[in-house]
């Protein structure tokens, strides 16, 4: 055991005589019911986009917010894009039940994403009309979310919401902003502030974990512009420099790891089949992480649902994101270079692609024996967009890495 029992100042969780644990979710997405019906407009919307399950957001972060209760880490981390389009009734709302977990003894620490702040496609959704919704700004933001890191961070930086959270005196966790200032990017400001605070706690000797909703390396060259911190070097170099222990990350909805002399996991979104999230633990030298789903199925049958894709809410998300990826790929390749291929061919070439994006994506093996024949129909394809992109989930699959856990030590970093 690394940590001793000892009492924190007023109004903090006195620190446990074990590690410390963690937990990290990313890209909720949560919409509050009482903008949607979950009517035509709203489900079209959810039909065209990456197969997040939409339509049961709620119950989805209910049962999530459940099990945090449960596993009772000393810390929840919130890495971005609470929201589905950055509506203020869904912050209003979601700021409401990270309060009850607050209230029962975890810590809760939030950062925006991209979608969370002044964002323009923020709706509501009636039948089968769709209207402009109340988006939220930063201030309000830092105002809504104060009880969940801002109010009593360690350190803020100057121009964006970014800050140090300290656990207990002995552990710190940096929450950096790169959305509200400049999209995808770090602000001059910002680093300089995360310089000092990270030479700060290097100088005495505190183990730092990083967060950020963008990633801090491109974690397939395909998810680069966009996805990468734009200003990322410098901030890689430094987090090296002062030993941070890891980067945890999302944005891109892919569960990954990647090292550069640092590393990075980023957790896949939780709004996304197979709906997981990341729990760490630190013991003072080794870093842990494993990533789970959210077992909605057992919250439901625990709260009486009758719904039968609640009950087997596995195996509907699973189907509804490969559905969405099957008819991707025939959109796309009704447009390309396929277009004058037979029909039963492209089904061939859009669930090879289907089966081979969700194991990429959800951070399991990629089954390349059993898609040998589809791979090799891709293979022969005309350049385009999607036999790129399959070229590179080849190659991450034949370096025959695991994605879902992984074990740090502080001396490497």
């Amino acid at each position: 055991m690394w940590f001793p029992a000892k009492k924190k100042q007023t109004g903090e969780k006195s620190t446990p005589a074990g590690p410390l644990s963690f937990i990290h979710a990313t890209d909720l997405h949560y919409i509050s019911r009482s903008l949607t019906d979950n009517g035509p407009a709203f489900r079209f919307v959810a039909d065209h986009a990456d197969g997040k399950t939409l339509l049961y957001v709620t119950e989805l972060v209910q049962a999530f917010l459940a099990e945090v209760k449960i596993k009772k880490p000393e810390v929840l981390i919130l890495g971005g894009d609470l929201s589905f389009n950055g509506e203020y009734e869904s912050h209003v709302m979601l700021s409401g039940m990270l309060a009850e977990i607050k209230d029962a003894g975890v810590r809760v620490l939030v950062i925006p994403g991209n979608h969370d702040i002044d964002y323009s496609g923020a709706a509501a959704f009636s039948g089968t009309e769709i209207q402009k919704a109340r988006t939220i700004s930063a201030a309000e933001f830092r105002s809504l979310y104060g009880p969940f890191g801002y109010d009593g961070a360690l350190s803020r930086a100057p121009d964006t919401l970014s800050y140090m959270a300290e656990v207990g005196g002995i552990f710190r966790i940096l929450m950096l902003d790169t959305s509200t200032v400049s999209m995808c990017a770090l602000t001059d400001k910002t680093l300089a502030w995360a310089e000092k605070v990270l030479k700060d706690s290097a100088k005495k000797r505190i183990p730092v974990l990083a967060v950020s909703h963008q990633n801090l390396m491109a974690h397939n060259p395909m998810f680069s512009a966009g996805f990468r911190i734009r200003g990322a070097e410098k901030l890689l170099k430094l987090y090296r420099d002062t030993g941070v222990l890891a980067n945890l990350s999302g944005h891109m909805h892919l569960q990954h790891i990647r090292k550069e002399g640092l590393t990075e996991i980023a957790t896949s979104a939780l709004s996304l089949s197979p709906n997981q999230y990341g729990e760490l633990s630190f013991d003072g030298k080794t870093l842990e992480y494993r990533n789970c789903p959210v077992d909605v199925s057992a919250w439901a049958a625990d709260s009486g649902a009758e719904d039968p894709n609640l009950l087997d809410f596995a195996d509907y998300a699973e189907r509804y994101a490969r559905e969405g990826a099957v008819r991707q790929a025939l959109s796309q390749l009704s447009k390309g270079p396929g277009k004058k291929l037979p029909e039963n061919e492209k089904k061939q070439l859009a669930e090879t692609f289907s089966r081979l994006n969700y194991a990429y994506f959800a951070g399991h093996r990629v089954p390349l024996e059993d898609l040998g024949e589809g791979i090799a129909r891709w293979k022969e394809q005309e350049d385009s967009f999607l036999r790129a992109y399959i070229r590179t989930i080849l190659r991450d699959a034949e370096a025959g890495k695991d994605y879902h856990h992984c074990v740090i030590t502080r001396e490497e970093t």
